[in-house]
């Protein structure tokens, strides 16, 4: 599994991972901010760029001959990679990532843009 984490001085992105038996590597680091911790997906968005928790994501739904765009966060829950809206209600606030009908483009993440998180819903 690989992950990523903000240098806490620099405010950049610091990789590593955990090798299968459990051990840590690229993060014995007292500048990373352990706080800021994202797990990768194994997905990467409509650019090419590897999708990790916690990033916001702009999602292009296409349903029949709509065409819906929602705000997500990128997050892991019950063993599963969603996209949680954050304009619905609890029941109807998950998507699955790797479902096929979605456009993904990662616009930020919830440590460095936060201001991205206001609900945007355009149908």
């Amino acid at each position: 599994m690989y992950y990523r984490a903000l240098n806490k001085h620099t405010n950049k992105w610091f990789y590593g991972g955990i090798y299968p038996d459990g051990s840590f590597f690229g993060f014995a680091n007292p500048r990373i901010d352990e706080n800021t911790k994202c797990q990768f997906t194994t997905k990467k968005d409509l650019k090419g760029i590897d999708i990790y928790t916690n990033d916001i994501v702009k999602v292009k739904v296409e349903e029949g001959l709509f065409v819906k765009d929602f705000i997500g966060i990128i997050e892991f829950f019950e063993g599963t990679f969603y996209i949680k809206k954050e304009d619905k209600p609890f029941g109807q606030s998950r998507t699955p990532l790797f479902s096929k009908s979605h456009n993904i483009e990662i616009i930020g993440n919830i440590f460095q843009n936060e201001n991205l998180l206001k609900p945007v819903v355009s149908e």
